[in-house]
């Protein structure tokens, strides 16, 4: 190879890079400051000790109700354990619940949808109808309903969130199967002789899950809501375990007089659905503009 060669090999990954920075710098500041929060949020999910040195069950009574200081950033509970340290280790345990239930709802959402969108007019309108019963019930009551039959317990909370949560994707997934399945791209598969099957799983479902990527981010978000809302009726993990609605259980009886236990945990929940909400509607409206590009 020679010198011009290898310039000319750098020049492109050289650009390919200023693109990408570019591309970064350009995005709106609400969805950085939202991007650098989730990256933080990932880190106290993967490494929660790179975070606080501080262990989530460590209790120490003689410091109950400590106010927020540099040894405790924001406080301690009734017990003296350490918020920040809590709410760091119950990173893992709440957004686990939020995301496991989305993605049980749009398993749920892509097989009720690709039978409503590809199994004829008589399987469409039985689906159809089952979905418009499913979802005249509230989805937070649904929620509640199924999770104090089945007892409260966090594999629970998956289930009856991502049942709650199903219906509306599946009637998203069902709309873009109709839109879909009769494009030209989808008709010229069928015609080179591709078997249905694959004609489906690699043409017609990709294309129809599109959409999908930005609001079953945003419906994260909404999923973080419900189980810390599961969490603060008693519903969710048990106490003393980290999870940011029992967290806010405990503090509201301590609210006039230990204001911090219940700001901090309620901070941290509104702050990541805002977030989490904030980048699922930029990817949501990228997807919507390469559409229609």
């Amino acid at each position: 190879m020679t010198a011009g060669d290898a310039t000319a090999t750098r020049v492109p990954k050289v650009g390919e890079r200023f693109v990408r920075a570019r591309r970064w710098l350009s995005l709106p500041p609400g969805v950085i400051v939202s991007l650098i929060f989730l990256t933080l949020v990932l880190a106290a999910v993967i490494a929660p000790s790179l975070l606080t040195s501080t262990q989530p069950l460590e209790a120490d009574p003689l410091n109950g109700l400590a106010a927020p200081s540099l040894a405790h950033p924001f406080g301690t509970d009734a017990s003296g354990r350490d918020i920040y340290g809590r709410l760091v280790y119950g990173t893992r345990l709440s957004l686990s619940i939020a995301i496991l239930a989305i993605l049980l709802a749009l398993f749920i959402a892509v097989v009720l949808g690709l039978l409503s969108g590809l199994g004829g007019r008589v399987l469409d309108s039985a689906v159809g109808g089952a979905l418009d019963i499913w979802f005249a019930f509230p989805t937070l009551l649904l929620v509640i309903v199924i999770v104090a039959t089945l007892g409260a317990h966090p594999s629970t909370m998956v289930i009856a969130m991502g049942i709650g949560a199903a219906p509306g994707y599946a009637r998203l997934v069902r709309g873009q199967v109709l839109s879909v399945r009769n494009r030209p791209y989808v008709e010229a598969a069928a015609v080179l002789g591709h078997p249905y099957v694959r004609v489906v799983v690699r043409t017609i479902l990709p294309n129809a899950l599109r959409p999908l990527v930005g609001v079953a981010t945003v419906g994260v978000a909404d999923m973080i809501v419900v189980a810390t809302s599961l969490g603060f009726l008693g519903l969710g993990a048990q106490p003393p375990s980290p999870e940011w609605g029992a967290m806010l259980a405990a503090g509201r009886d301590y609210f006039s007089t230990a204001w911090w236990v219940e700001l901090f945990p309620g901070a941290v929940i509104i702050t990541l659905a805002l977030a989490t909400a904030t980048v699922g509607r930029h990817l949501l409206l990228s997807s919507e503009g390469r559409t229609a590009s």
